[in-house]
């Protein structure tokens, strides 16, 4: 239940899903990554592996994220063209926030720094 049979089919292939799920065989987390299952495998406490991750993503602006998290699974659930039409909205919508007129803003005074250094030196 839950979807399972149709998320997996759809990510790994009907053959390769019936197989996993019809013999219920227990893999080793290394398969899990190869089928792209899984995205990371740690040797180490996998709590630190999870909040390096999580720390890494909150550095940036929560509304490219949820745009980011809803057009990557909106990829393997829509038509190419749909898809980029709806990522393109997206990406109109992200330039006006706060976030974006900030770092825009940003990196034209570093573009500019190293252009009036380019020109000291010359």
């Amino acid at each position: 239940g839950g979807g399972g049979t149709q998320r997996l089919a759809r990510r790994i292939g009907p053959n390769r899903a019936f197989e996993l799920l019809a013999t219920g065989e227990a893999l080793p987390a290394q398969t899990f990554a190869d089928l792209g299952l899984v995205s990371h495998l740690t040797d180490g406490d996998p709590m630190d592996k999870a909040l390096a991750l999580a720390t890494t993503m909150a550095g940036h602006a929560p509304a490219a994220l949820k745009a980011i998290k809803s057009l990557t699974q909106l990829a393997g659930e829509s038509a190419l063209g749909a898809a980029l039409d709806r990522e393109a909205e997206a990406l109109h919508h992200l330039f006006l926030t706060t976030d974006a007129r900030k770092h825009i803003a940003a990196f034209a005074a570093k573009s500019e720094a190293r252009r009036a250094e380019k020109e000291a030196k010359s």
